[in-house]
C-alpha cells in the first residue's frame, strides 16, 4: 500500500513515520515542508499537491499536518485556516478524484468544553470558542463534505516523544522553579501519539481483514484517546513523580515536592485562546465500528512515551 504523509516531523507525524517505516507491506513517503509548505500561496500549494499526488498515486493520504500553536493562532487566523481547514478540504478533492482514502486529525477544541455529566460523542453541537478551534472544525466540515468516507478522527491533549507539549513544558518548568501553578478545572485526556498511530494502524488492518478495502463503509468522524480522565494539574503531578523517580532527573529538577504543584482554576491562569473545561471524548464509536478490544487507560498508554522523553531529554 502506498502512503503519502503530510506533517512528518511533527509529534504525530513523526510517530506515523516511525511506525510505518517498519511495515513490510507499506510504501511511505513521508513529506516534511521541503517538500510542500503549508504556509505558502493557495495556488503554489495547489500545483504543488497536484504533482506530488499524481506523481505517487498513494493508496491511502494521512494528514497530520496542522497549525497548532492555540494562542497565536488568534493574531494568525488567516494561516490557522489555510493548514487547518482550506488545505484538508484540498486533500479531500484530490482523494475523491483519485479514490484514495484520507485519515485527517482534528481536536477536542471544537467544543466549547460547556457540556457537564458526560463526555462529548460526535453528534454533539460543535460551538468552537478559539479561532484554533474553529479553524480545525471548517477542516471537518470541508473534508466530510467533498469526500463523506474520509476518516475524521478527533483527539485531545496530543503528547509525543518529539516535538513540543505539556508534558515536556512541566518538565523543564520543575527545572527552572521549586514550585508551579497548573489549572486543575480543564478536563481531558492525554493521547499519545504512538497510542493514536497503533489505534489507526489496527483499525486499517480490522477494515483490510473484513474485505471493506477503500469502500466507505468504514468512514466518517471519530472521536479517539485512551480511556479515562484526568486535569492539567493532576496530569502534570503524573509526569514529575516519574521524573522524580528517574536517575537521570533527580538531581535536574528544582522541584523536589509533588505538592509544590499548585493547583488553581482557569480564571488565575487567563490565556488569549479560551481553552475547553470540559474535553473528555467518547470513543464508543471507534471500538464499536472496529470491534476493537477496550482502550487503555491513559496512564497505560502515556508512560512509554514519557520515559522516552526522561530518557533521551
Amino acid at each position: 500500500m502506498k502512503v503519502i504523509l503530510f506533517g512528518s516531523n511533527g509529534q504525530l507525524g513523526a510517530s506515523f513515520k516511525r511506525h510505518l517505516s517498519g511495515l513490510a507491506d507499506i510504501q511511505l513517503s513521508a513529506l516534511t515542508r521541503s517538500d510542500i509548505d503549508l504556509g505558502d500561496n493557495r495556488d503554489a500549494i495547489t500545483k504543488r499537491l497536484s504533482w506530488i499526488l499524481k506523481g505517487e498515486a498513494p493508496d491511502l493520504m494521512i494528514n497530520a499536518a496542522a497549525y497548532t500553536a492555540v494562542d497565536r493562532a488568534e493574531n494568525d487566523i488567516d494561516q490557522a485556516f489555510q493548514l487547518n481547514a482550506w488545505f484538508p478540504g484540498e486533500l479531500a478533492k484530490f482523494a475523491a478524484q483519485t479514490q484514495a482514502r484520507l485519515l485527517h486529525f482534528s481536536t477536542d477544541y471544537v467544543f466549547d468544553g460547556e457540556l457537564l455529566g458526560r463526555a462529548y460523542r460526535e453528534e454533539d453541537h460543535c460551538h468552537p470558542q478559539s479561532a484554533y478551534g474553529r479553524s480545525k472544525r471548517e477542516g471537518e466540515l470541508a473534508v466530510l463534505s467533498y469526500l463523506p468516507k474520509a476518516w475524521v478522527i478527533r483527539t485531545s491533549w496530543v503528547v509525543g516523544s518529539k516535538g513540543q507539549n505539556f508534558a515536556k513544558t512541566m518538565l523543564r518548568l520543575a527545572c527552572e522553579r521549586d514550585t508551579l501553578r497548573v489549572v486543575a478545572d480543564q478536563w481531558g485526556v492525554p493521547s499519545p501519539a504512538s497510542f493514536l498511530v497503533e489505534s489507526v494502524v489496527n483499525a486499517l488492518s480490522v477494515v483490510k481483514a473484513s474485505g471493506q478495502g477503500t469502500s466507505d463503509s468504514a468512514g466518517g468522524l471519530y472521536h479517539l484517546c485512551p480511556q479515562g480522565e484526568t486535569n492539567w494539574h493532576a496530569y502534570a503531578s503524573w509526569v514529575i513523580q516519574r521524573a522524580l523517580a528517574h536517575p537521570r532527573w533527580q538531581d535536574r529538577l528544582k522541584l523536589q515536592k509533588l505538592e509544590s504543584i499548585q493547583a488553581i482554576s482557569t480564571e488565575d491562569y487567563p490565556t488569549p485562546a479560551k481553552r475547553p473545561k470540559n474535553s473528555r471524548l467518547d470513543c464508543s464509536r471507534w471500538t464499536k465500528t472496529f470491534e476493537l478490544k477496550p482502550l487503555v487507560s491513559w496512564q497505560e498508554a502515556l508512560a512509554p512515551t514519557i520515559d522516552e522523553i526522561l530518557t533521551n531529554e
